[in-house]
């Protein structure tokens, strides 16, 4: 049987990180698994960005902020 893949792009205003305090409170990520294990897909990347409040608050550019996640989105890509 065929592995299914899924790489998804999340973007959220808090950071959920591995060692971030508030990473319990990712359900999007463990709720979209859920769902994509239901439609067979069980290889899941996630690309997470967090921290885009920064770039509401104009306090960083939408071009650094995408450019801190570019060698996670290439790693992403390339696989």
């Amino acid at each position: 049987m065929r592995v299914k893949k899924a790489t998804l792009l999340i973007a959220s205003s808090g950071s959920y990180q591995e060692g971030s305090p508030i990473r319990d409170r990712d359900i999007a990520s463990q709720y979209l698994r859920l769902i994509l294990r239901v439609a067979g897909i069980t290889d899941v990347t996630f690309v997470a960005g967090g921290g885009t409040k920064a770039v509401d608050l104009r306090e960083e550019t939408m071009a650094d902020f995408v450019a801190k996640l570019a060698p996670e989105l290439a790693q992403a890509a390339a696989a």
